[in-house]
């Protein structure tokens, strides 16, 4: 598939805002993974979900002497296009992958239910 097409992994937080949310763009797809030219196939859609909170869960149990408490998170640096004094953190508390074949070149807006 050309280098363009992503399949992309949302993460979800706690807060709701107004902006950008936190996602991955995973490129390097096959063809196989589809169901049709728009979808990827519910397998494969099944088996990344799997992955990514196996890895979401694993980045969250490392530890180190040095610093105890490791998670993956969402950081926020503005508020109404102002810069903070520092930085939200929020948690990421699960993954979603779309299902919708997409494009890291150009923004596809929200996928249909």
């Amino acid at each position: 598939m050309p280098a363009s097409v992503a399949l992309v992994v949302s993460f979800k937080i706690g807060r709701r805002y107004k902006g950008g949310h936190p996602r991955m763009y995973l490129c390097g797809q096959s063809t196989t993974n589809l169901n049709g030219q728009t979808q990827w196939a519910s397998t494969w859609i099944t088996s990344v979900s799997t992955a990514m909170e196996t890895w979401r869960n694993a980045l969250n149990a490392l530890t180190y002497t040095s610093m105890p408490t490791l998670q993956l998170v969402n950081l926020s640096y503005y508020t109404n296009k102002a810069l903070r004094p520092a930085p939200t953190f929020d948690a990421i508390t699960a993954v979603q992958v779309h299902t919708r074949v997409d494009t890291v070149r150009r923004r596809l807006g929200k996928e249909a239910p």
